[in-house]
């Protein structure tokens, strides 16, 4: 239970305390409180610190914490911290915290061992503090994939990517469907420096065609954070963003087989430089599956 706070706590027993007995009785209980559990600590012989577990008028029902000893009538009684109080205190913060700010949705690390390469080349990836950091020097066209098996149908994935200021023209990064057996693959990227693109790909080397672009929009608002989502419903796929990772806003939707010979069975996350002439790079920092 939630540890209770209060300050400047102090009375006096208006009976002998005995070790064990479960219960103590104070001369005053103003400012305790009511209901919870908190600890109050005795100036008897041994240092007693009582957890109190429920309060009746000035009635404390107490278990021993540490060093039970008896204590007369009269005996100093404080309200204050101790070892246990800090450490329920700690676990009760990170129980409660869901990010940085109130809205903001609790980040959930992307394990990078999960993932395997397709067409590696010369990229890298770097797996440390729950970030996926992915580079790719430049090339002509080629798709950079960390990929592992697609969930069952239907899924939702949402993703947390930062593009890197290296980012030029001709730059693509961010999550993948792909169908193994064809190379077929369709993305939801950042692409070039201000557009936002589900884009179509015949196979690693080869861009099919751009499917949908928010050019528009991300010139006006693109940033280099950005929630992605991608989501297979068993018939059609979607494809939305988020500036908030609350309200998202859909991109666009199309069957699968618009995409793929058959159905895509892997997903992921990629880099593509399309001979931009300069090194692209991404961190991939939350991956969400439901």
């Amino acid at each position: 239970m939630t540890e209770q706070f209060a300050n400047k706590i102090e009375t006096t027993l208006a009976a002998d305390y005995t070790a064990a007995s479960g219960s103590c009785v104070v001369s005053s209980a103003t400012g305790m409180p009511a209901t919870g559990t908190w600890s109050i600590r005795l100036a008897n012989a041994s240092g007693t610190i009582l957890r109190v577990t429920a309060r009746a008028g000035t009635t404390l029902t107490v278990t021993a914490e540490q060093d039970d000893g008896n204590a007369p009538a009269g005996t100093t009684v404080w309200h204050g911290p101790t070892a246990a109080a800090m450490a329920q205190l700690k676990a009760d913060a990170a129980a409660g915290a869901t990010g940085t700010l109130p809205w903001w949705p609790t980040i959930v690390p992307i394990v990078g061992a999960d993932y395997s390469w397709t067409n590696q080349g010369t990229a890298t990836v770097t797996d440390a503090n729950g970030i996926s950091y992915l580079v790719a020097p430049t090339s002509v066209t080629n798709v950079r994939l960390r990929r592992k098996a697609q969930p069952g149908t239907p899924f939702t994935i949402t993703a947390l990517m930062y593009r890197d200021h290296t980012t030029a023209a001709n730059s693509e990064m961010g999550l993948m469907l792909r169908e193994s057996a064809t190379d077929k693959m369709v993305s939801l990227c950042m692409r070039d420096r201000d557009q936002l693109s589900v884009q179509r790909y015949t196979n690693v080397t080869t861009v099919g065609a751009t499917v949908a672009n928010a050019s528009t929009l991300a010139r006006i608002s693109l940033q280099d954070l950005l929630w992605l989502q991608m989501a297979h419903d068993g018939t059609n796929l979607s494809f939305s963003f988020a500036f908030d990772g609350r309200n998202f806003t859909l991109l666009n939707s199309h069957v699968k087989t618009a995409s793929f010979t058959t159905d895509s069975d892997q997903v992921g996350y990629f880099v593509c430089n399309r001979n931009s002439g300069v090194t692209i790079a991404m961190s991939m920092v939350h991956w969400a599956q439901s």
